[in-house]
């Protein structure tokens, strides 16, 4: 077991030393270069093998920063080659914009793909000639967010709320005021008076 197993682990090192060396080789390349090719298959190999969300949009991150850095050594070095990166447009003019603080040349060649706006995200591929980049195609990856705040809001206008008419109150009636009526007064009923009855005298 130890015979076989022997030369398979020994071939596994020898991969691992090998592909750590090509990696560490590749970290360096530039678009053109013979080993940029393994450089990005690496990359791909990186972002397969990183599963956490997070993780792996650090790592999206990470190879963004490094596309523009290639670009900058490219237009540093005044090589001739083919080249893209991701980054926010800062400034646009007819024939010249920034992105990610790299000018950017724009010809009536180039082709744009989407609405661009100041801070909008895009992909610019083209080409780095004699430090200058003239982009061939601009590819609108994320748009500029609206801010909700910024946005004209409709004032709600005041519906005319139905006024209260008014309605016929009906006609005061006088309500009768009881009237103090003079209680009858009380008539002093005539007195018995004696009549004057005729004596009858005895006469002589």
């Amino acid at each position: 077991l130890r015979r076989l197993l022997l030369p398979a682990v020994a071939l596994s090192v020898l991969l691992i030393l090998f592909a750590g060396g090509l990696f560490t080789a590749s970290a360096a390349a530039l678009p053109g270069d013979n080993l940029y090719e393994v450089k990005r298959q690496f990359e791909g190999l990186q972002l397969q093998l990183v599963s956490a969300p997070d993780d792996k949009l650090n790592l999206i991150e990470q190879f963004s920063a490094e596309r523009r850095r290639e670009v900058e050594a490219l237009l540093l070095s005044g090589r001739t080659e083919e080249a893209e990166f991701d980054g926010q447009i800062e400034t646009m003019a007819a024939d010249r914009w920034v992105v990610a603080a790299i000018p950017v040349e724009i010809s009536e060649q180039t082709v744009i793909a989407g609405t661009p706006q100041i801070g909008a995200l895009v992909r610019v591929s083209g080409l780095a000639d004699n430090g200058r980049f003239t982009a061939t195609t601009i590819e609108i990856l994320i748009s500029v967010p609206t801010d909700p705040d910024l946005l004209p809001t409709a004032i709600p206008t005041e519906t005319a709320s139905p006024t209260a008419t008014a309605s016929p109150s009906p006609p005061a009636t006088e309500t009768a005021v009881p009237t103090m009526t003079n209680e009858p007064t009380v008539t002093p009923s005539p007195t018995a008076t004696n009549t004057p009855q005729a004596i009858e005298t005895e006469t002589a």
